[in-house]
């Protein structure tokens, strides 16, 4: 049982969830060919963008150990771990960077990588701050690594969600074994014990997570703990009003700027109206930042339903022929529990021909039916009982049937002895 944990806003996690799913079953060639595609487009996107000595690192999606085809499939964005690293060791190593800029849009991403980004910023001495949209779990452990201000770039912004989580599909045929010495290895999550087992995990990241947080805004770590939201999402406002953040735009302060960022959009849409740049996805509110996004200008277009199905038909053909099986698989199994209930209480109950008919017309097992069977059960509960006393009162009249038949025969015989002893003198 494998599985990953999480610094995630749920709703991204939902995405994520149904991306893999999408993939089960992919023809493997499909998946060779897209993979080659999506690894190109990521080693021609950067993260880095520079303004004079401002160096801005441009972070998106989901926060990722390496590239994710399901989200690529998708087109949800994501951010590699490694490439934030590669551009934090860029700024570092640029004399003429002066400051770096984080900008966020994310809502976190997996426990496997956050803490190399958090150890690679807290060794960079360059001056740092954030200006964010959306920053949830681990991209809100960044923000607050930096040790910067963090400024909300809309009133509508979120932050928050600290805390770690997993989540586990429990199938009742799989069964884990582990070693004598080795009970944690494989935890039931179905069972209390098992889930204690996995919630202690959890705890340890989650310590590192809060440690993080707080030593980047000058907190305690039970402060944090405390303080922070305790896991939920927070808008602008409240998060500053937390301490969460630092700035919150004006609606006056908003004023300024919009015609110049209106400008850059309305020529972004003219250029494609159904692309986003590559690693990237549509702000949910503007920055104030008038630098440009990275200049990893290429696009890619979001696939539809019907565009995979044209440009890659083997692929399409093989998730619709696993989703149908699943789909199959799982209305057999719905069909023999069915037919398996009414036989074993029409069996039981004795009214088989409830049973068979139920089972033919397709019935569910309704409460009308199992009020049929159970009454059938009762009826022939009675019927037995009737049965067996009626064989034992038989059998004591025919018992007593007997000797009085017996008893008569023996006293006429010995009647009749008597006249013919009389009659012949004998008597």
């Amino acid at each position: 049982m494998e599985y990953s944990f999480w610094l995630v806003d749920p709703s991204l996690g939902a995405q994520i969830e149904q991306a893999s799913k999408l993939l089960a079953g992919a023809a493997p060639k499909e998946i060779a060919e897209l993979r080659d595609r999506m690894n190109a487009e990521a080693e021609e996107s950067r993260l880095v963008s520079r303004s004079g000595s401002t160096a801005t690192i441009r972070i998106r999606g989901a926060l990722m150990p390496g590239a994710s085809l399901a989200a690529y499939i998708l087109g949800l964005s994501t951010t590699r771990y490694g490439d934030i690293l590669a551009a934090l060791a860029e700024c570092r190593e640029d004399d003429s960077v002066k400051q770096v800029v984080f900008d966020i849009d994310s809502g976190g991403g997996t426990v496997d990588g956050f803490i190399e980004v958090v150890d690679a910023i807290r060794a960079c001495p360059k001056p740092m701050s954030v200006k964010s949209v959306y920053a949830c779990s681990a991209a809100y452990g960044i923000a607050a690594a930096t040790g910067g201000k963090i400024e909300a770039t809309s009133r509508d912004a979120e932050f928050g969600s600290i805390g770690v989580a997993v989540t586990f599909i429990v199938l009742d045929e799989e069964v884990d074994i582990t070693s004598t010495e080795a009970p944690k290895k494989r935890p039931n999550v179905s069972t209390e014990e098992g889930q204690a087992v996995v919630r202690e995990r959890l705890d340890g990241y989650h310590a590192l997570f809060v440690e993080a947080i707080a030593e980047g805004r000058g907190r305690t770590v039970d402060e944090v703990n405390e303080g922070f939201g305790r896991g939920a999402v927070m808008l602008a406002s409240a998060a500053k009003a937390a301490g969460l953040i630092d700035k919150v735009p004006s609606r006056g302060a908003r004023v300024a700027g919009t015609a110049a960022q209106a400008e850059r959009r309305l020529a972004a849409c003219a250029a494609d109206t159904q692309s986003t740049p590559t690693g990237a996805e549509p702000a949910r509110g503007e920055s104030d930042d008038p630098t440009p996004p990275s200049a990893a200008g290429k696009t890619r277009k979001v696939m539809n339903e019907e565009e995979l199905k044209a440009q890659h038909r083997a692929l399409y053909d093989s998730i619709v022929e696993a989703a149908e099986k699943r789909g199959a698989e799982a209305a057999v199994a719905e069909e023999r529990d069915r037919v398996g209930a009414h036989l074993a209480l029409g069996e039981k109950s004795g009214d088989m021909k409830t049973a068979l008919d139920a089972v033919k017309a397709g019935t569910a097992m309704t409460q009308t039916l199992m009020a049929t069977y159970m009454a059938a059960g009762m009826n022939r509960s009675d019927r037995e009982a009737h049965a067996g006393d009626s064989a034992a009162a038989e059998g004591a009249l025919e018992g007593a049937d007997t000797a009085t038949e017996y008893e008569a025969e023996d006293e006429g015989d010995q009647a009749w002895a008597s006249y013919q002893r009389r009659k012949n003198g004998e008597g």
